[in-house]
């Protein structure tokens, strides 16, 4: 029981100390994706329209998915490999 207890308090330590703990949400909160999607016009209508821009900026504040994917992989790897070693001491 106590290693249980001490790899959780790791695994917290170890996620507060990496600002991973401070606002994490899951996957399914995403607020929709990086990129806009393009709107495709007929050439009557890009006539009349200024070109659109083909570079898009991120905001470097806001994680992107594959940051939030990568965030979640390393909690589910760290949670897996307590899980394995307090059943290990368990047995």
């Amino acid at each position: 029981m106590d290693l249980w207890l001490l790899l959780y308090k790791l695994i917290l330590y170890s996620e507060s100390v990496n600002g991973m703990n401070a606002g994490r949400k899951s996957l399914a909160e995403d607020k929709g994706p990086d990129v806009p999607a393009a709107v495709p016009t007929d050439a009557s209508s890009s006539k009349d329209k200024a070109p659109e821009p083909s570079l898009v900026l991120l905001d470097k504040s806001q994680p992107t998915v594959s940051d939030l994917q990568k965030k979640d992989a390393r909690y589910q790897e760290k949670r897996d490999a307590a899980l394995v070693l307090c059943r290990a001491k368990s047995d």
